[in-house]
């Protein structure tokens, strides 16, 4: 094999744990919540808003993956690394936006993510009719117009 291919190699493999790294990190519940915590998403200076006013909210105590990401073993460090890049891009680009705008399948995400915390208070509604949670709750548990809004 010729040096640059077994650099590719090498480098493929390196990625690669780093990432089983981090999927197995954001299991544990120690980990989790240094990672995926307010402190660590309101790094970004446009976030310090939905940061503050989620530390004055009812979800305090749950991290923000709780609702942000779709879950799974391999799905959570992807959704980690797609927001942390996405977050990144806008502070590079000074890009901030006014209004911040969940892209679809984190909406979707969010919708399970409300249901599966809150099922018993929601199981008789229905819900093809009321749309998503946040068509009524879009300050919860941000003050600022939620994302996708």
């Amino acid at each position: 094999m010729r040096k640059w291919g077994q650099r590719i190699l090498i480098t493929v493999g390196v990625l690669f744990g780093l990432f089983l790294v981090l999927a197995v990190s954001l299991q544990s519940h120690g980990a989790a919540k240094v990672i995926a915590n307010p402190t660590t998403c309101g790094v970004c200076h446009y976030m310090e808003s939905e940061v503050a006013s989620y530390m004055k909210s009812d979800h305090k105590e749950v991290g923000c993956l709780a609702c942000h990401s779709s879950g799974g073993f391999f799905q959570r460090p992807v959704d980690e690394l797609q927001v942390a890049t996405r977050h990144v891009m806008v502070t590079l680009n000074k890009t901030e936006p006014e209004v911040l705008h969940l892209p679809a399948a984190d909406q979707t995400a969010m919708q399970v993510n409300c249901y599966g915390c809150h099922k018993e208070v929601v199981q008789n509604l229905h819900q093809d009719k009321l749309g998503n949670c946040t068509s009524c709750h879009r300050l919860s548990p941000h003050q600022r117009p939620a994302r996708g809004q």
